[in-house]
């Protein structure tokens, strides 16, 4: 999944989701949505690979995904355990 927010995918498993970085257009040297760019080749690796969650694991791209390690982690906790995850 590709997801503009970390937050956007807080109920879903670890390592099924991507959050590029945010697009500016005054940096005209962005290029993460090019051909050849950032993401494509992210997404080439990852039509080549055995599995989502190991290929993106190992090949981090853009933002963070939110986990204990988050300055929020208290507010995030809560609502996953509100939403019956097991993700804690």
């Amino acid at each position: 999944m590709i997801e503009s927010d970390p937050y956007t995918a807080l109920l879903n498993p670890p390592n099924t989701a991507v959050f590029p970085p945010v697009y500016k257009f005054e940096n005209v040297k962005d290029n993460v949505l090019a051909a050849g760019g950032e993401l494509s080749m992210f997404l080439h690796g990852l039509a080549r690979a055995d599995d989502v969650p190991s290929y993106v694991n190992a090949n981090r791209f853009g933002q963070p995904a939110i986990t204990h390690s988050h300055p929020n982690w208290a507010h995030y906790r809560k609502i996953i355990l509100a939403h019956g995850s097991k993700k804690n």
